[in-house]
Protein backbone atom coordinates (compact mmCIF):
# COMPACT_ATOMS: atom_id res chain seq x y z
CA UNK A 1 0.00 0.00 0.00
CA UNK A 2 2.98 2.66 1.06
CA UNK A 3 4.49 1.50 -2.90
CA UNK A 4 1.60 2.67 -4.51
CA UNK A 5 1.30 6.07 -2.39
CA UNK A 6 5.48 6.65 -3.21
CA UNK A 7 4.69 5.73 -6.83
CA UNK A 8 4.38 9.59 -7.95
CA UNK A 9 6.83 11.05 -5.87
CA UNK A 10 9.17 8.79 -6.96
CA UNK A 11 8.66 9.18 -10.95
CA UNK A 12 8.79 13.09 -9.57
CA UNK A 13 12.47 12.68 -7.86
CA UNK A 14 13.64 10.50 -11.08
CA UNK A 15 12.96 13.73 -13.72
CA UNK A 16 14.26 16.15 -10.99
CA UNK A 17 17.62 13.93 -10.65
CA UNK A 18 17.86 13.63 -14.34
CA UNK A 19 17.18 17.04 -15.08
CA UNK A 20 19.98 17.91 -12.51
CA UNK A 21 22.36 15.36 -14.45
CA UNK A 22 21.44 16.83 -17.61
CA UNK A 23 22.36 20.52 -16.42
CA UNK A 24 25.67 19.42 -14.68
CA UNK A 25 26.91 17.65 -17.68
CA UNK A 26 25.92 21.10 -20.11
CA UNK A 27 27.94 23.31 -17.40
CA UNK A 28 31.19 20.77 -17.17
CA UNK A 29 31.19 20.99 -21.15
CA UNK A 30 30.73 24.89 -21.63
CA UNK A 31 34.39 25.84 -21.05
CA UNK A 32 34.33 26.92 -18.01
CA UNK A 33 37.81 27.63 -16.30
CA UNK A 34 36.39 27.00 -13.12
CA UNK A 35 35.43 23.15 -14.22
CA UNK A 36 38.49 22.79 -16.64
CA UNK A 37 41.20 21.13 -15.47
CA UNK A 38 44.18 23.24 -16.02
CA UNK A 39 47.74 21.71 -17.01
CA UNK A 40 51.11 23.53 -16.56
CA UNK A 41 54.10 23.42 -17.85
CA UNK A 42 55.51 22.50 -14.69
CA UNK A 43 52.88 19.49 -14.02
CA UNK A 44 53.62 17.57 -17.53
CA UNK A 45 57.37 17.20 -19.08
CA UNK A 46 56.30 17.65 -22.71
CA UNK A 47 54.34 20.55 -22.22
CA UNK A 48 57.34 22.12 -19.97
CA UNK A 49 59.47 21.09 -23.15
CA UNK A 50 57.20 22.06 -25.96
CA UNK A 51 58.84 25.50 -25.42
CA UNK A 52 62.48 24.42 -25.48
CA UNK A 53 62.95 21.61 -28.13
CA UNK A 54 66.28 20.17 -27.67
CA UNK A 55 65.90 20.41 -31.50
CA UNK A 56 65.82 23.85 -31.17
CA UNK A 57 69.32 24.32 -30.00
CA UNK A 58 70.93 21.98 -31.95
CA UNK A 59 72.74 22.07 -36.35
CA UNK A 60 73.02 19.72 -38.52
CA UNK A 61 76.70 21.14 -38.13
CA UNK A 62 77.01 20.18 -34.40
CA UNK A 63 75.81 16.72 -35.65
CA UNK A 64 78.49 16.91 -38.39
CA UNK A 65 81.60 18.01 -35.84
CA UNK A 66 80.31 14.81 -33.83
CA UNK A 67 79.44 12.56 -36.33
CA UNK A 68 80.80 13.08 -39.77
CA UNK A 69 79.42 14.13 -42.89
CA UNK A 70 75.62 13.17 -42.90
CA UNK A 71 74.84 13.41 -39.44
CA UNK A 72 71.33 14.89 -39.05
CA UNK A 73 69.28 16.24 -35.88
CA UNK A 74 65.75 14.72 -35.58
CA UNK A 75 62.60 14.89 -33.01
CA UNK A 76 62.62 12.29 -30.88
CA UNK A 77 60.15 10.29 -29.92
CA UNK A 78 58.70 12.59 -27.30
CA UNK A 79 58.67 16.31 -27.73
CA UNK A 80 61.09 16.76 -25.24
CA UNK A 81 63.81 14.65 -27.05
CA UNK A 82 66.14 15.02 -29.82
CA UNK A 83 68.28 12.66 -31.67
CA UNK A 84 71.05 13.04 -33.14
CA UNK A 85 72.01 10.46 -35.47
CA UNK A 86 75.68 9.76 -37.61
CA UNK A 87 74.86 9.44 -41.83
CA UNK A 88 75.78 5.34 -40.73
CA UNK A 89 73.24 3.86 -38.23
CA UNK A 90 75.92 1.53 -37.29
CA UNK A 91 77.70 4.34 -35.69
CA UNK A 92 75.74 4.72 -32.73
CA UNK A 93 73.84 7.85 -31.96
CA UNK A 94 72.54 10.35 -28.97
CA UNK A 95 69.43 11.26 -27.65
CA UNK A 96 69.18 15.00 -25.73
CA UNK A 97 66.34 16.25 -23.81
CA UNK A 98 65.48 19.52 -22.20
CA UNK A 99 63.11 19.76 -19.20
CA UNK A 100 62.52 21.72 -16.41
CA UNK A 101 65.27 21.87 -13.66
CA UNK A 102 63.10 22.06 -10.86
CA UNK A 103 64.02 19.06 -9.34
CA UNK A 104 67.82 19.01 -9.84
CA UNK A 105 69.06 18.49 -6.65
CA UNK A 106 67.36 15.63 -5.97
CA UNK A 107 67.91 14.33 -9.30
CA UNK A 108 71.52 15.17 -8.60
CA UNK A 109 71.41 13.47 -5.23
CA UNK A 110 70.02 9.71 -6.93
CA UNK A 111 72.30 9.58 -9.65
CA UNK A 112 75.15 10.57 -7.98
CA UNK A 113 75.01 9.02 -4.31
CA UNK A 114 77.04 5.30 -4.35
CA UNK A 115 78.34 5.78 -8.01
CA UNK A 116 81.96 5.80 -8.55
CA UNK A 117 81.63 6.43 -12.07
CA UNK A 118 79.98 10.38 -11.47
CA UNK A 119 82.53 12.98 -12.40
CA UNK A 120 81.48 16.63 -11.64
CA UNK A 121 82.21 18.36 -15.32
CA UNK A 122 83.55 22.53 -15.25
CA UNK A 123 83.31 24.66 -18.00
CA UNK A 124 79.38 24.07 -19.07
CA UNK A 125 76.38 25.27 -17.52
CA UNK A 126 76.03 26.02 -13.76
CA UNK A 127 76.00 22.49 -12.50
CA UNK A 128 76.99 19.26 -14.20
CA UNK A 129 77.68 15.65 -14.31
CA UNK A 130 78.93 12.70 -16.58
CA UNK A 131 77.05 9.50 -15.19
CA UNK A 132 77.51 5.97 -16.67
CA UNK A 133 74.25 6.70 -18.46
CA UNK A 134 76.00 10.14 -20.00
CA UNK A 135 75.66 13.52 -19.58
CA UNK A 136 73.62 15.91 -17.23
CA UNK A 137 74.19 19.67 -17.26
CA UNK A 138 71.61 22.87 -14.93
CA UNK A 139 71.77 25.82 -17.11
CA UNK A 140 69.39 27.83 -15.02
CA UNK A 141 65.82 26.48 -15.01
CA UNK A 142 66.79 23.46 -17.30
CA UNK A 143 68.44 20.42 -17.54
CA UNK A 144 69.69 19.05 -20.35
CA UNK A 145 70.60 15.16 -20.69
CA UNK A 146 72.53 13.66 -23.54
CA UNK A 147 73.22 9.64 -23.26
CA UNK A 148 73.91 7.61 -26.24
CA UNK A 149 77.11 5.40 -27.43
CA UNK A 150 79.22 6.55 -30.43
CA UNK A 151 81.28 3.84 -32.66
CA UNK A 152 84.13 4.73 -35.08
CA UNK A 153 82.56 8.75 -35.19
CA UNK A 154 85.35 11.40 -34.73
CA UNK A 155 84.82 12.08 -31.43
CA UNK A 156 84.28 9.67 -28.35
CA UNK A 157 80.92 9.73 -26.48
CA UNK A 158 81.80 11.56 -23.90
CA UNK A 159 83.51 14.65 -26.58
CA UNK A 160 80.15 14.17 -28.29
CA UNK A 161 77.83 14.94 -25.02
CA UNK A 162 80.17 17.69 -23.91
CA UNK A 163 80.45 19.41 -27.03
CA UNK A 164 76.65 19.13 -27.75
CA UNK A 165 76.02 20.34 -24.16
CA UNK A 166 78.20 23.21 -24.40
CA UNK A 167 76.47 24.35 -28.24
CA UNK A 168 72.96 24.31 -26.17
CA UNK A 169 74.08 26.02 -23.15
CA UNK A 170 75.28 28.81 -25.71
CA UNK A 171 71.72 28.85 -27.49
CA UNK A 172 70.18 28.99 -24.07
Amino acid sequence: MLTKQLRPYTFVLLVVLLTLGIAACSKSSSGSAETQPVSTPESTPSAAAATTSPCSYLKVEDAEAVMGKGAQVNPGRIDYECNVDPADASHGGLIVSILPAHHWEGTKATLTANNKDTKEVKGVGDDAYYLMTGLIVKKGDKQVSISGLLFNTQMTTEEAELYLAKKIVERM
